[in-house]
């Protein structure tokens, strides 16, 4: 592992933001979300081990508490955080992702049509906070998504022609998302956050500062190790190094999945609890290949974007 870098929380920022009610029908509240926004959020500010101790308000959660949020206050945040980051910009997204009639992400806010004909007049459209982010001064740019097919935004950045490619190659950019691309997220029953971002918390609450390649590892074996699908990570230019929190950094440890190999490096690692895997029926959506359905079908988990109404391939999630 490379050196690790922590950024200076007084030149970053962080934009967190998410719905977990809807004004359509069609769109089913997510109740773990609030939940998701408050608790990323105090861990970020944490006064003693968060990156922003120092500047909370440089940690901005929107959509909790009940607040509605729009695309155009969401994008109003986004871009002020853009100009004023140098050192970090961050965003966080959790919700319920719907697909246009281009199989192109969306990010549901609380008056979004689910219409995939017209999702992209009301919710926000991953593209354009990738295109936001490789636009940013900052020196790096993190991007965390929590819905289903969240994977598609790695697609988008994946075309080799693409502009917003060109644009995220210019700095360190890091995108974690909690799935792939055709494969649903889920919100477990019983459980305060969805199964990522619960996963990504408990990563962050080890005695030690994890980078996002560690973080993406304990995530992955956290996810997989309850048979539900795994996240999915881009990183350019030695992102995979930068820590989001002030505590101490382990050194010569592995991750906590890795295997000993005689070193002791178990003494080093992160111990935090894992729920115990879900009882009863997996609730899913109907998925864009036929493979996943049949697979997570079977989950011992609750799909957070159930019941689905339409008989399209949108995504809810």
């Amino acid at each position: 592992m490379g050196e690790v870098w922590r950024p200076d929380g007084g030149a970053s920022r962080a934009v967190l933001f998410g719905t977990a009610k809807y004004r359509s029908a069609e769109l089913p509240a997510i109740p773990a979300v609030e939940a998701n926004l408050h608790a990323l959020g105090e861990r970020l500010s944490d006064p003693s081990r968060g990156l922003f101790s120092d500047r909370p308000r440089n940690c901005r959660a929107m959509g909790a508490a009940g607040k509605p949020i729009n695309s155009a206050s969401v994008g109003s945040a986004l871009a002020d955080a853009a100009r004023e980051a140098t050192d970090l910009l961050l965003v966080y997204y959790t919700g319920h992702g719907l697909l246009d009639h281009r199989g192109r992400l969306h990010l549901a806010l609380a008056d979004t049509d689910p219409d995939p004909e017209t999702v992209g007049f009301s919710a926000v459209q991953v593209e354009s906070v990738l295109g936001l982010l490789g636009r940013a001064r900052a020196r790096a740019r993190v991007l965390i998504v929590d819905c289903c097919y969240s994977g598609r935004a790695l697609a988008a950045m994946a075309t080799e022609q693409s502009v917003i490619t060109d644009q995220l190659k210019r700095s360190g950019t890091y995108t974690l998302t909690s799935t792939t691309r055709t494969e649903l997220s889920f919100a477990p029953p019983g459980e305060r956050q969805t199964a990522f971002t619960g996963a990504l918390l408990r990563a962050l609450e080890g005695p030690h500062a994890l980078t996002l390649d560690e973080i993406y590892t304990f995530v992955h074996d956290d996810l997989t190790g309850r048979d539900l699908p795994p996240p999915q990570r881009c990183a350019v230019n030695a992102a995979g190094n930068l820590a989001l929190l002030r505590a101490p950094v382990r050194t010569g440890a592995r991750h906590a999945a890795d295997a000993d190999g005689g070193t002791g490096a178990a003494a080093n690692r992160p111990v935090v609890p894992r729920p115990a895997p879900s009882t009863g029926s997996a609730v899913f959506v109907r998925p864009l290949e036929p493979p996943a359905r049949k697979r997570w079908q079977r989950l011992p988990a609750r799909c957070c974007c159930w019941p689905w109404r339409r008989s399209s391939t949108a995504c809810l999630c």
